[in-house]
C-alpha cells in the first residue's frame, strides 16, 4: 500500500504528528505548516484562545502542550525513510517552519527539500 500525506497549516502540524508515529507513509508534504507553536503564539496571540479551547491540559501545563505540538523540538522522530517536501513562506504570520528553525542537521536523513 502507498500512502502520501499532505497537510496545510494546521494540517502541516496533523502531518508532522503522523510522521513521527509511523514509517508507513511513503512521502509527505507540509505547506506552511506550524513547525513550532511558541512562535506561532508570539507572532498570532489571538491562537491563545484556541489552546485554551481545544488542547487538553494547556491551562495546566502550556509549555508541555506545546511542546508536543511543535516538530522542532522532536524532529529526529520523524520516519528517517519518508521523503518530505516543506513549502514555507516569508509573510507575516503563515509558516513556522524556515532553514533557522528547522536544520537539515536536526532532520531525518531521508531525502528532504525546503522551498521558500
Amino acid at each position: 500500500m502507498r500512502i502520501g500525506v499532505f497537510g496545510w497549516s494546521r494540517g502541516g502540524m496533523e502531518t508532522y504528528l503522523a510522521l513521527a508515529q509511523t514509517c508507513r507513509i511513503k512521502a509527505g508534504v507540509i505547506a506552511s505548516g506550524m513547525a513550532d507553536a511558541f512562535t506561532t503564539i508570539q507572532k498570532r496571540p489571538q491562537l491563545i484562545r484556541q489552546y485554551e479551547l481545544l488542547a487538553p491540559g494547556y491551562a495546566k501545563n502550556k509549555e508541555s502542550v506545546l511542546r508536543t505540538r511543535s516538530a522542532v523540538y522532536w524532529a529526529d522522530k520523524l520516519c528517517p525513510s519518508t521523503p518530505l517536501l516543506l513549502l514555507t513562506g516569508s509573510s507575516k504570520g503563515g509558516s513556522t517552519v524556515s532553514p533557522n528553525t528547522m536544520k537539515k542537521s536536526t532532520m531525518p536523513s531521508a531525502p528532504s527539500w525546503m522551498l521558500t
